[in-house]
């Protein structure tokens, strides 16, 4: 902060010194001086030699009188000539004070507005330097106060730390990333449970250590409603004016800014009851995160969503979701997963592991999806999907029913070594015709032979053709060349 205002105070003193104007030199003065009095006296001269030109009368002309009246007059022309040249000398001067009085105000001017601007510099410097100092002070109370022992004066902190991200637009990110740090911090969940409340009875030294997990439980959840109200940019248009969650401005009850397209890195966080609908992020990393309780990024926007290896204990909604890279790998859904209505580019599911229902109805995948390996233990719900250039479903697991009617494939249909033990459904689903081997579907499946039609229906496939139920399981099926084939249930579905 130092070297920058030392900074500007150097480029004020360098402006000044271009602008400004040198005194006149000795010398200068002098040949002016010297110059006008040569102007003079060749004026003084001139009159003096104009009015001696004169003719005079020759001797024995004139009487007496009109002599005498003549040399009155000759000698009235003289000082005549004396006082005109007074006076020419005398008008240049004045001539030359007038300009030197005009210069002087001019500069003197000139150096009053430059130093009215460098005063105003120097104020607008003064000002910055205060704002800096306010804003760094009020930063560092507030980051003092959410490491307090205390759970209300954290609080404090926290609804500081907001006041400021309002004021202040450039300190957001930093604000944001200061909340998210708390967020990552350990956090004794078990103890926090209301549901543990019979520890008091039994082990008085706990309660104390339970009362203060509850109290820190108020304070993480205060954090993140903070993050959801000025993520939450439902009504779009508004950069950085008051929003009032979801709700028209005239009738909210409260409005707050949003904040704009921030980064969010809660990788390794306990969060619960996270709500953040309606968000509009730029990158959010969520990494080994535990989710406890409903998560909900319903109609959420975002550049990039990473949530490797992380946990969602309850429900999670991203339902019309607008994603440009979403990264599941290795994901563990405990509750139901809504992935419906969503849009996504690329969605990486592989690994993932599904231990309720998990619904994709009618999303779209742009770029491609990635389901490999991935572990169904309840129903698949992919009915309407779409996949415009790619999907991988090898080495997938269904335990329960998977439905996949009515999906439009763009590219190869890979069901590779895909373990079904439900039922399967691709009613209706359009998958295009490719060269040989490139579509892998799962037995009882088959894009028909027709060459003459643009669009394709399955047909059955015999029991003899099937082999033995334990040969069920995906094996590659070689398809003629053409456009587009339609996928409907055979004669005689197997459920294995």
């Amino acid at each position: 902060m130092g070297a920058e205002r030392t900074a500007r105070r150097g480029d004020a003193k360098e402006a000044k010194g271009r602008h400004s104007y040198r005194p006149l030199r000795p010398a200068t003065l002098v040949a002016t001086s010297l110059v006008l009095v040569l102007l003079a006296a060749a004026a003084g001269f001139w009159m003096w030699k104009s009015y001696l030109s004169l003719p005079v009368p020759q001797a024995g002309t004139l009487t007496p009188a009109q002599e005498a009246d003549f040399s009155v007059r000759r000698v009235q022309l003289q000082l005549d000539a004396i006082r005109n040249a007074l006076g020419v000398a005398a008008g240049l001067g004045a001539v030359v004070a007038l300009l030197l009085a005009l210069r002087r105000q001019y500069v003197k001017e000139r150096v009053d507005g430059e130093d009215l601007q460098v005063k105003s510099r120097s104020a607008d410097i003064a000002e910055t330097d205060a704002t800096e100092k306010r804003l760094t002070e009020l930063y560092v109370k507030a980051a003092e106060q959410l490491g307090s022992e205390k759970a209300p004066i954290r609080m404090a902190g926290i609804y500081a730390l907001e006041r400021l991200a309002d004021g202040y637009p450039q300190q957001r990110q930093t604000i944001v990333d200061l909340l998210c740090s708390y967020l990552r911090m350990p956090f004794e969940a078990d103890t926090a449970d209301p549901g543990n409340s019979w520890l008091e009875s039994e082990m008085p030294e706990h309660r104390e250590r339970r009362e203060a997990a509850s109290r820190e439980r108020e304070v993480r959840l205060t954090v993140q409603s903070v993050l959801r109200r000025h993520l939450c940019a439902k009504e779009l248009g508004q950069s950085d004016g008051a929003i009032g969650l979801g709700k028209p401005i005239s009738d909210a009850p409260m409005v707050y800014k949003w904040w704009g397209s921030l980064t969010l890195n809660l990788a390794g966080a306990y969060l619960i009851n996270l709500d953040l609908s309606g968000s509009r992020v730029g990158a959010a990393v969520f990494d080994g995160t535990v989710f406890s309780g409903r998560t909900s990024f319903a109609e959420s926007v975002c550049e990039h969503l990473s949530f490797v290896d992380s946990t969602f204990v309850d429900e999670v909604d991203f339902s019309f979701a607008m994603l440009e890279v979403a990264n599941f790998a290795n994901t563990n859904f405990v509750g139901p997963a809504v992935l419906s209505d969503m849009q996504c580019h690329f969605l990486d599911a592989a690994g993932a592991v599904f231990h309720s229902a998990g619904s994709f109805d009618r999303a779209s995948f742009l770029i491609g999806a990635d389901f490999g390996r991935a572990v169904f233990f309840d129903e698949a719900l992919f009915r309407q999907a779409q996949f415009v250039d790619g999907m991988n479903f090898e080495g997938c697991r269904f335990s329960g029913d998977a439905y996949f009617t009515s999906c439009s494939f763009g590219q190869a249909v890979r069901f590779r070594q895909v373990t079904i033990m439900g039922h399967l459904a691709l009613d209706g689903s359009l998958a295009p015709r490719l060269p040989l081997d490139r579509h892998w579907l799962p037995g009882g499946w088959e894009l028909d032979n027709d060459n003459t039609d643009a669009v394709g229906v399955l047909v059955p496939v015999s029991v003899a053709a099937l082999g033995e139920p334990e040969d069920f399981p995906a094996r590659p099926y070689t398809v003629p060349a053409s456009e587009v084939g339609c996928c409907v249930p055979s004669s005689r579905y197997m459920d294995y």
